[in-house]
């Protein structure tokens, strides 16, 4: 007897919708240090192209975000690197792909970084310092420097800080 198993549901969004969306206690803005690179990480079980990333500023925002994937080794994802993108106040913010950006089942991360040390997004911040990370958020090493996301991330440490960055997928959400 043979039996057939349904692939695997595609995802509508890559991210932490609770996080991009309102924040985890309401609407909770943090301000990153200028160039640190966040980091969110996650799963495809089945295949994917990201069409564009977004993400969700707070009240101060008159600097520039980049935002791109890696890999989980931490390499930089070939054409992932959004480029500078002007953030706006209190809006969501979003870079689309010329060429969807193609994504293979593994895991990877998502990117984010300001300019700035004063812009703010919308995110979470833990009260309980490096002992209690977020799960699924991480900051790298390597900074923003020369108008690019760093080639490797070099050594991912934890972090008690969440921006609130999403991928959107060919076929999910528009």
């Amino acid at each position: 007897m043979s039996y057939l198993l349904a692939p695997p549901p595609q995802q509508l969004l890559i991210g932490d919708e609770a996080i991009a969306t309102a924040g985890l206690a309401g609407n909770i803005t943090i301000a990153p240090a200028a160039n640190a690179v966040i980091l969110y990480a996650f799963t495809l079980s089945v295949p994917h192209s990201v069409t564009k990333l977004a993400w969700r500023c707070g009240t101060t925002a008159a600097s520039t975000t980049q935002a791109g994937i890696y890999t989980f080794a931490g390499a930089i994802v070939a054409n992932s690197d959004t480029g500078a993108v002007n953030n706006s106040a209190s809006a969501v913010v979003s870079s689309t792909y010329g060429t969807a950006i193609s994504l293979g089942a593994g895991s990877y991360y998502l990117a984010i970084a300001s300019t700035s040390g004063t812009d703010t997004y919308l995110g979470t911040s833990t009260n309980f310092g490096t002992d209690a990370p977020l799960s699924t958020w991480r900051k790298a090493t390597n900074v923003l420097a020369a108008g690019a996301l760093p080639l490797t991330l070099g050594a991912i440490l934890n972090t008690t800080s969440a921006v609130g960055i999403f991928g959107y997928v060919s076929g999910g959400l528009a």
